[in-house]
């Protein structure tokens, strides 16, 4: 249940999108985020980093795209996002605390006992390689086709690449695990 409330922004955008355009749904985006940021705040007490990261480029980005009635700035949203994730990877190995190591252990701990420091750090630079190919691929399929298939990558293609990377990481680090 919670993953699917975490995607409710990204399905408010594509309805929005495809019944009113990308203004109407940047507006939503932008409004199903502040929801998704008050649930986290009243479900959970805090606010995962995440979702405040987003929001706040939702919020910035969305918020001039509406203003300047320019798409460009909601379109470079994923990037920003991405390749901001991947500098925090990349920050998180240099002080030995790899970023993915944190965020796959909170998900499912007991599936990743005993994985090296070593492997969660190159994990997470993988990770970081891959959040600068997704950015830039991005701006390639926004900048080369038309604006919905643009709306159709963003919601069904960084989802399913998403996921497809996911679950390769997850495989492979739970070849590295060891039992307690």
């Amino acid at each position: 249940m919670e993953a699917l409330i975490e995607f409710l922004p990204l399905l408010a955008f594509l309805i929005a999108y495809k019944w009113h355009g990308i203004y109407a749904a940047t507006a939503s985006l932008m409004g199903a985020m502040a929801l998704l940021l008050v649930y986290d705040r009243l479900r959970h007490q805090r606010i995962p980093p995440m979702h405040l990261a987003s929001a706040a480029l939702v919020f910035v980005l969305g918020g001039a795209t509406l203003w300047l009635r320019d798409e460009r700035f909601i379109i470079w949203k994923p990037t920003a996002f991405f390749w901001a994730l991947a500098l925090a990877c990349i920050v998180s190995v240099l002080l030995r605390k790899p970023l993915i190591e944190r965020l796959m252990t909170a998900a499912a701990a007991e599936a990743f006992v005993g994985v090296a420091l070593a492997d969660w750090s190159l994990v997470t630079l993988v990770w970081a390689v891959f959040y600068v190919v997704m950015g830039m691929l991005n701006l390639w399929v926004a900048w080369n086709y038309p604006q919905s298939t643009w709306v159709d990558f963003k919601v069904y293609g960084i989802t399913a690449l998403s996921f497809v990377f996911i679950i390769g990481q997850t495989v492979w680090l739970t070849r590295r695990s060891r039992p307690s």
